[in-house]
């Protein structure tokens, strides 16, 4: 039976149920779901140069390209980048963060100097704009919004090619010994050290706490359910309920997961979270090296985590 066959046999069959909707389709019905370019608006502060500024809208549009298909949809229909130059040369961009205005936007501050490829390298662009996949979970979800962050902007330099899946699982790996390594440093829980991330620097332990989340929770969806992913997930969030209301929480943002899915695998590793007083067990990760062997798992499933969507 083709695809549109199915379409039409469901809707008839929910008749006055369309309430229930975006649970009730099948999976694969997301991904009749078309992405739409989103109107991009580029702003400038500094002295740029016509050829500088050609150069960091195209890099820019490119690392867009790299979230949108990489995930295979991009909730915002507007964004704006702001570019300022950067008080010092060391590397392409020293510095980023998301805008949650109407449209979102995220302020860049960029050395200009350096080549395409060097900005095309850098993971910035691509975490920050990976911020917007989901709401704002507020300053508690911090954990939450930094480690998907974090993730993506591993999987999909990946998924893009502007990594090997080899390279970009070790820069996975070294981020979760950074993170390790910090942890054994404090004595704070880690709801603790996320509240209090600024003031004592505790960055790598937040941010890739959050990372051994999402990878923990997109491992586990791909391997207990037969159709759901991460991106999956996300985009249903996107289509069914984004725009329902104003402020989020990451308990908000966990059991909608939850009900997209038709799981407990975000509210249970959630629950550990909670309790959790050092870094997440990420030894199991740590000893995978070879993520060549797709026949095995589970490196099959890794790998299938970092190839480009179809």
């Amino acid at each position: 039976m083709k695809r549109y066959q199915v379409i039409s046999l469901l809707l008839k069959s929910m008749k006055t149920h369309f309430i229930c909707l975006p649970f009730l389709l099948l999976p694969f019905l997301i991904y009749s779901v078309q992405a739409k370019i989103p109107q991009v608006e580029f702003r400038f502060e500094g002295a740029f140069e016509k050829p500088q500024k050609n150069k960091l809208r195209q890099w820019l549009r490119h690392e867009l390209k790299t979230v949108q298909q990489g995930v295979g949809f991009f909730p915002e229909q507007q964004i704006f980048f702001l570019i300022k130059r950067a008080t010092h040369n060391r590397e392409p961009v020293p510095w980023a963060y998301v805008e949650r205005a109407q449209p979102p936007g995220v302020i860049f501050y960029v050395s200009p100097t350096f080549s395409m490829q060097a900005f095309l390298n850098d993971w910035t662009a691509v975490h920050e704009i990976s911020h917007l996949l989901i709401p704002y979970p507020g300053q508690s979800g911090t954990w939450f919004t930094e480690g998907l962050a974090t993730y993506y902007q591993n999987v999909l330099h990946a998924r893009s090619g502007i990594l090997s899946p080899k390279q970009a699982w070790q820069k996975i790996q070294s981020g979760f010994r950074r993170g390790l390594a910090q942890t054994k440093k404090q004595k704070s829980d880690f709801l603790q050290a996320n509240q209090h991330m600024h003031t004592s620097r505790s960055y790598m332990r937040v941010y890739w706490t959050g990372t051994a989340f999402f990878l923990e929770a997109d491992f586990r969806l791909r391997t207990q359910t037969p159709d759901w992913t991460l991106d999956l997930v996300l985009k249903e969030l996107n289509t069914c309920c984004r725009h329902q209301r104003k402020v989020w929480s990451t308990e908000l943002l966990i059991h909608h997961f939850d009900q997209i899915s038709h799981t407990k695998i975000f509210s249970s590793q959630w629950q550990a979270f909670k309790q959790m007083k050092g870094f997440p067990d990420v030894e199991k990760w740590l000893l995978l090296q070879d993520i060549s062997h797709r026949k095995q798992e589970p490196t099959r499933v890794i790998s299938a985590i970092f190839a480009p969507q179809k």
